[in-house]
């Protein structure tokens, strides 16, 4: 059996089919007469970094699967990219009104997929954007989509090391980011809109963004920094069942119910702000605060159009702008603001930890 190496590509040839693409007879995808299935099998030694590239700009018809390992020193990109290899381009895989999720990693490790939306546009709301089970570990997903599936990302209870960055999940029928709760595991800079939950069951989120979704915002996720619930149809932050939190560093606002439910477990709330909700800014007593922030004004510039930078006025952003984070010698280390996005300063103008662009694709 060839080894794995290089670059392969797959076009859309048809409605529901990939041509051109065949990894050296050691691993390829094949269609499967049964629901216009593509597999990447398990065979073949990956012995250098592997891309495959998918191209055309209609969607690509198919559900994937893939049950193939790869190794740290060695991981498979799938890139998305359009006919003229535009950078910003995203390829669309739609399960065209089929019965399996559009992405299903069986088995694969070290996999990194780029530039790709997981759609099911035909039916819609019956299948997964992306399934990562428990035996798939350390994959990344960058500058990706999920829409009009069931979940836009479900995670099996064991998966580890995963990495989405990036990342929007929008208008699916349950959550958009779901079960990634074992560590090593990074959520950053990804938005969740219009699901029902937003983010749920989240082991570390940085920077991410749940707006308008008719459930909670961000429900039972652990660690949390520099994130924004705004609009959504219930709770902004829901503590951990029987469990522990840490949540540094966050905006709810104008969320249907309470800002931060915390009537349960053990939460740490660390320099938080609530504004405009329709419950509680805080519910319950299972927390501790340290440094929370009360806010008199609305903080956002224009969060009903996405625009979630902060004012420029007492009682709203101007609370929660450059707030400083010092040494205990007293020095200053540090000048960040709460919530998702960043603004430049004279101290530092480059994008910071939790520092999620406006303009985020979606």
């Amino acid at each position: 059996m060839a080894n794995l190496a290089a670059t392969y590509w797959a076009t859309a040839a048809g409605a529901n089919s990939f041509s051109g693409l065949d990894l050296a007879n050691a691993a390829k995808i094949d269609p499967n007469l049964e629901g216009d299935i593509w597999t990447i099998i398990n065979a073949g030694t990956v012995v250098e970094p592997v891309t495959i590239k998918l191209c055309g700009g209609a969607p690509i018809g198919a559900a994937i699967n893939i049950n193939k390992d790869a190794t740290g020193d060695f991981p498979i990109t799938v890139q998305g990219r359009n006919a003229g290899d535009t950078a910003d381009a995203l390829v669309t895989i739609d399960a065209n009104d089929g019965a399996y999720d559009v992405f299903t990693l069986t088995t694969a490790d070290f996999w990194v997929f780029n530039d790709i939306e997981a759609a099911n546009n035909s039916e819609g709301f019956e299948v997964h954007g992306f399934e990562v089970t428990a035996n798939a570990d350390n994959v990344s997903f960058n500058r990706c989509k999920a829409n009009h599936c069931a979940k836009g990302w479900s995670f099996g209870n064991g998966a580890v090391g995963a990495h989405l960055h990036d990342c929007v999940a929008e208008d699916n029928a349950s959550t958009g980011f779901s079960g990634i709760r074992t560590n090593p595991s990074l959520l950053e800079s990804c938005i969740s809109r219009s699901n029902v939950t937003g983010f749920f069951q989240i082991s570390v989120a940085v920077g991410c963004i749940a707006n308008n979704n008719t459930g909670d915002g961000f429900g039972q996720c652990e660690n949390l920094s520099h994130c924004t619930a705004y609009a959504n149809g219930a709770d902004g932050f829901v503590c951990v069942t029987n469990g522990r939190a840490n949540w540094t560093d966050c905006i709810s606002n104008s969320n249907t119910s309470d800002g931060f439910l915390v009537n349960d477990g053990w939460t740490f709330l660390t320099r938080c702000a609530a504004y405009g909700n329709g419950g509680s800014d805080i519910n319950g007593s299972n927390y501790t605060g340290v440094d929370m922030i009360t806010l008199t004004a609305d903080p956002f510039i224009d969060a009903a159009s996405e625009d979630f930078r902060l004012t420029v006025g007492s009682g709203g952003g101007d609370e929660l702008r450059g707030v400083a984070h010092a040494l205990i010698d007293g020095s200053t280390i540090s000048y960040r603001d709460i919530g998702a996005v960043q603004h430049a300063d004279v101290a530092t103008t480059a994008l910071r930890p939790g520092g999620l662009r406006p303009q985020l694709r979606g």
